[in-house]
């Protein structure tokens, strides 16, 4: 894993400064639903607060993209898949939501199996 992302999976919250391993303040946008992994304040689900996430130092989506390896940059004006330490890489969330889904038991993003949506 690149140096950068690395460092990205271990910084307190980016709109709260919760550490990691804690909880988000109330009412705030980074924190994720625990039905959908949807932002909280943009999801309907309405769950319980006993089960509100904790901040674990990066968003469940780049854990995701750097699992499995799914980054991308940009060549002659398209964006093509690459490794995760190519210095232009990003997380390529299409590919994400493309393969994967939100597992709610494990509450982590999990690879679709071929045949499914």
């Amino acid at each position: 894993m690149s140096p950068m992302h690395q460092e990205e999976q271990n910084m307190n919250c980016p709109e709260c400064q919760t550490a990691p391993r804690e909880q988000h303040r109330l009412g705030c946008e980074w924190e994720q639903c625990p039905n959908c992994g949807e932002h909280w304040v943009d999801c309907d689900c309405l769950p319980a607060l006993r089960d509100r996430l904790v901040w674990m130092g990066c968003c469940s989506w780049l854990d995701a993209c750097i699992e499995f390896g799914f980054f991308e940059k940009e060549v002659d004006g398209k964006w093509v898949p690459c490794r995760d330490d190519d210095p232009e890489s990003q997380p390529d969330v299409s590919r994400l939501c493309r393969k994967c889904r939100w597992n709610q038991v494990e509450k982590k993003y999990v690879l679709l199996r071929k045949g499914t949506r």
